[in-house]
């Protein structure tokens, strides 16, 4: 991972925190389904009887046990079958997703975290497109990461409010990468924010470096049969950009984009037809999570 000897993890967890405050914590029921669907020797009945815990976790595995994606010919009534039919992994994704959901303000109609919102999904949503098309062993990471991709950002505004909204504002109209601007007004970015929060949820160093290093294509390790993971969340954070799902700045998305598209060695026309994609996706996908 990249490090510098001048500033190692621990430093900048300590100097993230001392100027953010204490990050959140992960639900007690979120944690549990995360442990338990990475614990080989778990069941569904474990799974099944935590989640009925939580009445909002409950109903939309229901929900997305019964949607249209999955074609049953009967309806699916119980926890339990939802997670035999979902898969460990796909409730893993949804539990995690649903509770970042709720950390964002959207019913409240605040255009700024409805924004963050979409793009965290719509980037979630096309890092499974391309892991799915690419074969990819790492579809659930790829989207896990995805949807935690920006959570800095959230967490950055929450703390300085207006003053974080017009920097973003000013992004708009500069030729400066977002990231480069938030070190120069507080000495950190919202990748090393998101990267101090999953390293606090205890995720993954994998997950974590993916969200940490977003913004670069990380070194593919030769002779590797995939490419890393962390180029599926980069490209992918590039296509919700320019799909619209992110706040407007068209000429930095488009230097990307046409940079991101080389290096993942996509025609024009495929990467086009990945964004329309993305677009019916989302579309779909986010009334599962409302």
């Amino acid at each position: 991972m990249p490090q510098t000897e001048s500033s190692p993890i621990s430093k900048e967890v300590e100097k993230i925190t001392s100027f953010i405050g204490e990050l959140p914590a992960l639900p007690t029921v979120v944690t549990g389904v995360m442990q338990l669907t990475s614990d080989v020797n778990s069941t569904a009945d474990k799974i099944a009887s935590l989640i009925l815990m939580d009445q909002v976790l409950t109903a939309k595995v229901l929900k997305l046990s019964n949607s249209a994606f999955y074609g049953r010919a009967r309806r699916v009534s119980t926890v339990k079958e939802g997670v035999v039919l979902l898969g460990f992994q796909s409730i893993k994704s949804l539990v995690l997703a649903s509770s970042v959901r709720e950390l964002f303000n959207t019913s409240g109609g605040d255009e700024f975290e409805i924004t963050l919102w979409d793009h965290a999904l719509s980037t979630a949503i096309c890092c499974r497109l391309i892991a799915s098309k690419l074969r990819h062993p790492r579809i659930e990471e790829a989207f896990i990461s995805g949807i935690l991709h920006d959570i800095g950002k959230l967490i950055i505004s929450r703390k300085y409010g207006d003053e974080y909204r017009e920097l973003i504002g000013k992004f708009q109209t500069s030729s400066t990468n977002f990231h480069i601007l938030e070190e120069e007004a507080y000495g950190f970015n919202h990748l090393q924010v998101g990267g101090s929060l999953m390293r606090k949820w205890n995720f993954p160093e994998l997950l974590v470096e993916a969200v940490e290093y977003h913004n670069i294509w990380l070194e593919r390790e030769e002779g590797g049969r995939h490419i890393p993971l962390n180029w599926i969340i980069n490209f992918s954070n590039i296509c919700s950009s320019m799909a619209g799902f992110n706040f407007p700045h068209n000429e930095i998305y488009r230097k990307n984009w046409e940079k991101g598209i080389e290096i993942m060695d996509f025609s024009s026309e495929e990467a086009e037809s990945l964004k329309n994609e993305l677009t019916e996706v989302f579309e779909t996908e986010k009334q599962l999570y409302e």
